[in-house]
């Protein structure tokens, strides 16, 4: 399929966010945040938290680096290699998503008890149900090849199911960050919080509240604007899931380690 001139302006604006979000914010993180990574990371004993960290880390530069700059820069393609490298996109992505969510997960539960069962039963809601609904959002994907001399790459024209994907994070998003809420409200009533548990109920809410915001842009997006605008977001969001969890980890491993006080957050 090939899509009319027309939507070039809207592609041209997917392209330009997915390229500043991959090519610029993801290397940009990864070497500011490079030295703290070392010594807060690397330098632990190895674990399965810390493969999972890791892997959750560098998936954003294979998923998003190599796959997406691919099937948007790359020159004669067919549609059928464009539609299945973005099926391959979405899945490595979402697997990617999650993996963040469970390193998050793991790392609040070693340090808050009252947080382990609530959060288990939405963890195990979100491994079930995104890979059936990723599945089932993408099987009916359009692309499409602009038909315009020296015009590299191809896009997704028609992906309205791909909503429901954002609605199941959506959903993770807002139940993760009620949970944070609550426990924080209490025990803010009740005198305060130690350093480290403000850490946590502090960015991780904040983590979460801007995961929420994020979804429920791209649900708007796709639900509203021409379908073109579809996976706008949709890199940036990835990138950013990736980013915030591993600023998340290294801080309460920096306040674990120091007993430091904590005037502001590295969000």
């Amino acid at each position: 399929m090939s899509a009319p001139p027309e939507l070039l302006p809207a592609l041209q604006h997917e392209r330009d966010i997915s390229y500043w979000a991959v090519i610029f914010l993801l290397p940009y993180d990864f070497i500011l945040r490079l030295s703290l990574e070392i010594q807060y990371i690397w330098k632990s004993p190895w674990t399965l938290f810390k493969a999972l960290y890791l892997i959750q880390r560098f998936l954003p530069f294979v998923d998003c680096f190599f796959l997406l700059i691919i099937f948007r820069f790359a020159p004669g393609l067919s549609e059928k290699q464009c539609y299945y490298g973005h099926r391959a996109l979405m899945f490595t992505s979402t697997v990617g998503v999650a993996l963040s969510n469970i390193v998050l997960s793991v790392r609040i539960w070693n340090f808050d008890s009252a947080f382990r069962h609530p959060r288990s039963d939405i963890q195990v809601f979100e491994m079930l149900v995104l890979p059936i609904q990723t599945h089932r959002s993408l099987t009916p994907l359009i692309v499409a090849i602009l038909p315009i001399p020296n015009f590299r790459g191809c896009f997704i024209i028609d992906g309205d199911e791909v909503y429901t994907i954002w609605i199941t994070w959506l959903i993770y998003d807002t139940s993760a960050t009620v949970l944070m809420l609550i426990p924080a409200f209490w025990a803010y009533r009740e005198g305060g919080l130690p350093n480290l548990l403000r850490v946590i109920y502090q960015d991780g809410a904040l983590y979460f509240m801007l995961m929420l915001l994020l979804s429920t842009a791209n649900i708007v997006i796709i639900k509203t604007l021409p379908s073109e605008f579809t996976l706008v977001l949709g890199p940036l969001q990835r990138v950013l899931h990736c980013i915030l969890t591993s600023h998340l980890i290294i801080h309460i491993r920096q306040v674990a380690s120091k007993n430091i006080v904590i005037e502001s957050t590295p969000l």
